[in-house]
């Protein structure tokens, strides 16, 4: 049984550098986690993301608030 890949956290990943940085760990075989102050902005990036790095282990994560909820 193969080992599961190993996941980071990418904080500020909807923006330039931080979607450049998860979609490059996810297109090496990382899971990625995405972590954003807005759930909003985060799953549409983590979408594109898995669509372009064929279908890689995507997360996100925001923290609770009014804009998450």
């Amino acid at each position: 049984m193969a080992d599961a890949p190993p996941v980071i956290t990418v904080l500020g990943g909807t923006g330039k550098k931080g979607s450049g940085r998860a979609l490059r760990s996810a297109r090496a075989g990382y899971g990625v986690i995405i972590g954003s102050r807005d759930a909003a902005r985060a799953e549409p990036a983590a979408g594109e993301i898995a669509r372009t790095a064929s279908g890689a282990g995507i997360r996100i994560t925001a923290p609770p608030g009014p804009k998450n909820q």
